[in-house]
């Protein structure tokens, strides 16, 4: 579940909005036919969150996320 964990939440909402930027939608008025490519800053900033959270998620699945792990947090045999 993506709001299991604050880093994930946080990374799908960054993801949800860098979609809303970046799609187009078609017909609105004053709108060029071809967008602008990305530049080389902006693609280093969707690379830099993408590997922030592949680690974060890597991180949170081998500690606080196992199952082990969350049943000795929730005080279960």
């Amino acid at each position: 579940m993506p709001t299991q964990n604050v880093a994930v939440a946080v990374t799908l909402w960054t993801f949800a909005f860098w979609y809303w930027l970046l799609v187009r939608t078609p017909g609105q008025a004053g709108d060029d036919p071809a967008p602008a490519p990305l530049g080389l800053r902006t693609w280093v900033a969707i690379w830099v969150v993408v590997a922030m959270s592949a680690g974060g998620t890597a991180y949170a699945a081998r500690d606080g996320l196992r199952v082990p792990q969350r049943a000795v947090t929730a005080a279960w045999p």
